[in-house]
């Protein structure tokens, strides 16, 4: 199975403000993934000083990922949001939390929270201006 390269812009996202684990966000060129932490990570805050330290000209963290392992992923409490499934959005930088609300095409909806980064935020901004177009809301 071929991999798809993914770039790491949050190691601090969770999916709402009753989710207290946090999970790393990757973005590629057919998705995101947010990848659960776990409990041990999310407590001693590992990746959220980082998070609040990463700047919009970062490279991030590169990592290829195959179907298989996107699968078990999910399977473990993850998730997978193929690109082609996305409706709509709305992008929010907050003062101290940013905020992706996507409308799915299935009528689902999906919010993703994380620790204020220009590097999230620009990087959701740039991926769904281009494929979403007027459909991206920016507040």
């Amino acid at each position: 199975m071929a991999e798809v390269t993914f770039r790491l812009i949050s190691r601090s996202t969770t999916t709402g403000w009753w989710d207290w684990q946090h999970g790393a966000l990757w973005l590629g060129s057919d998705g995101l993934l947010r990848w659960p932490r776990g409990w041990l990570n999310t407590i001693a805050s590992v990746g959220l000083m980082q998070d609040l330290h990463a700047r919009a000209t970062d490279p991030g963290i590169q990592d290829a990922f195959t179907a298989e392992a996107i699968e078990r992923t999910v399977q473990h409490g993850g998730i997978w949001i193929p690109d082609g499934t996305i409706r709509g959005a709305r992008l929010r930088a907050g003062i101290i939390t940013g905020r992706l609300n996507l409308t799915l095409a299935d009528g689902r909806s999906v919010k993703l929270l994380w620790a204020k980064s220009s590097l999230t935020y620009d990087s959701l901004r740039d991926a769904l201006s281009r494929s979403l177009g007027d459909g991206l809301q920016l507040d």
